[in-house]
């Protein structure tokens, strides 16, 4: 087998999340942080940008539920629409890496709110998790 060496800068959910191992840890430690009561709410998940891209399709898979992508701009890119996905969705949470002004997810809100009316649930952030520590993930409510 061959080994493998990551060579990250300062993206911390790269050295966590793109090793297997460290996967199987972390997609539960996410869950544990939305909370059983809203466990069953939750229709799609929702995330912006390359952190949510990375870390949001793992979490929907964990849970069973479908995703909705929500894009920065459509310049440059394939597609026109800026929100694709689960459009039947009613209830959805939003995955990113880190909330510092809430701005990002009340983009994220806002564009599906027009593209579909759904309702978020919550955002949850992965804070500056390192190696196997993911006692820092915390739900934040905007």
């Amino acid at each position: 087998m061959t080994a493998h060496t990551s060579d990250f800068d300062h993206v911390y959910y790269f050295r966590v999340a793109l090793h297997p191992e460290k996967i199987n840890k972390m997609v539960p430690a996410i869950i544990a942080g939305i909370g059983m009561e809203k466990l069953e709410e939750i229709e799609a998940v929702a995330f912006m940008g390359n952190s949510g891209a990375l870390l949001a399709p793992l979490v929907a898979l964990y849970l069973g539920k479908t995703l909705i992508m929500v894009r920065k701009t459509t310049r440059g890119v394939h597609s026109s629409k800026l929100v694709e996905g689960d459009k039947g969705a009613r209830k959805y949470i939003i995955v990113d890496d880190v909330v510092a002004t809430g701005t990002t997810a009340r983009k994220i809100m806002k564009r599906i709110k027009k593209w579909s009316g759904a309702e978020c649930l919550g955002v949850l952030e992965m804070n500056d998790v390192e190696d196997d520590d993911f006692r820092e993930l915390t739900q934040v409510d905007l």
